[in-house]
């Protein structure tokens, strides 16, 4: 694994070749919470014979599944499956220089391409898990608490089956996000056939507790710390960070939902069930003031105060932070819905952060990741 990944190819996830991969120049995935994973390959292209060697491989047409996977560890990880969904070509004159570069996203995308109009009962999560086993996923998806009737209030699809499950997630402060099983295997020959599993996550992230709210973030025992400004016997691993914080953000909802046995008219008011860290402040006892959002909902009071649940969680995250650093600094690749420790930023902002987004780009130099993160620490002592 000289150049730092190993790329797959198919249904099979067959691993390139070294005909093509020696053309590979950079490899880019970029990973967010509930965002689709999008990737890129870059090569260099040369002629011969008159034709060019990379543009004409079946291996990167439109369509293609595409696998990147990374070592971290002992172990290889697998940062993005699905197919290529742009290819972009360019000529230079005398042809060296020529490169060619293939843009896709994980396998969510293939939920986004036909328009369906469906009428559910039950569980909003039920529905979701039914149209996620459609394709092919591992459903692993936490049970919403609205029962949909035909009596009361359907829940109504009027769009693509990953705008349906987006909906549910946003309205129940759910995320969607697509993770792989690891490769026990780290060194593997082209050629060969890699089994890599897909899980379709719809739940919380982090994962609530018993009542409802977001548990305190906790870092496992194995996480690697990000050392920011430490003493150098303790080995920085950052080479940039940034923190901002924006306390501007909502900490109580309020509306008013129409009882669908009554017909009346019934008032919520919720307050965020977010948790300081560490049992400190939460977000309204930083400066003392109330900030109210409306949110309206069609459906009832149960419907109206999950939907108000969600974006008061959402809003708690009022601490984000920036890092740079590298896969052999770190000594792993980090994902989004990891939880890390931060060190050295002082006693008010230190502490587990939750990984919102990472840019990877690896080449024949390094693997470098560039990381989001977020928390709902602040003014600790």
């Amino acid at each position: 694994m000289g150049f730092g990944a190993i790329i797959t190819s198919g249904n099979d996830d067959t691993v390139l070749g070294d005909e093509l991969m020696k053309w590979l120049v950079e490899a880019r995935v970029e990973q967010e919470l509930s965002a689709p994973t999008r990737f890129a390959l870059r090569f260099e292209d040369d002629s011969c014979e008159g034709g060019f060697e990379v543009v004409k491989a079946k291996e990167i047409k439109p369509n293609t599944v595409l696998g990147i996977l990374a070592q971290s560890g002992n172990r290889l990880v697998c940062l993005v499956r699905g197919p290529v969904t742009q290819v972009r070509f360019a000529v230079t004159l005398g042809s060296a220089g020529s490169w060619v570069e293939v843009h896709g996203e994980d396998r969510r995308v293939e939920m986004d391409r036909l328009c369906v109009q469906a009428v559910y009962g039950g569980l909003a999560s039920d529905a979701a898990e039914r149209i996620l086993n459609a394709y092919h996923f591992t459903p692993k998806v936490e049970a919403t608490k609205k029962q949909y009737s035909d009596k009361s209030h359907t829940l109504n699809q009027r769009g693509t089956d990953l705008a349906l499950i987006e909906q549910i997630a946003r309205e129940n402060g759910y995320e969607l996000w697509i993770e792989y099983g690891d490769i026990d295997k780290p060194e593997v020959k082209p050629g060969t056939s890699l089994d890599i599993s897909e899980i379709a996550n719809l739940q919380p992230s982090p994962p609530r507790n018993a009542r409802g709210a977001p548990p305190i973030l906790l870092a496992p025992l194995n996480a690697p710390s990000l050392r920011v400004n430490v003493s150098p016997d303790q080995c920085p691993n950052v080479t940039s960070f940034q923190i901002d914080t924006s306390t501007e953000r909502a900490n109580s909802a309020g509306g008013i939902a129409v009882n669908p046995q009554t017909g009346k008219l019934e008032r919520t008011q919720v307050i965020s069930p977010q948790p300081g860290l560490d049992n400190g402040p939460t977000l309204k006892e930083i400066d003392g003031v109330k900030r109210t959002i409306c949110v309206t909902s069609a459906g009832g009071t149960d419907e109206l105060q999950a939907k108000q649940e969600a974006a008061l969680v959402e809003a708690g995250w009022f601490v984000e932070a920036t890092a740079s650093t590298t896969a052999h600094m770190l000594g792993r690749v980090l994902k989004p819905h990891d939880v890390v420790p931060v060190e050295g930023v002082g006693t008010e902002l230190s502490g587990p952060y939750q990984v919102k987004a990472v840019t990877h780009v690896i080449n024949a130099a390094d693997h470098f990741m560039d990381i989001k993160l977020r928390s709902n620490i602040g003014n600790r002592t």
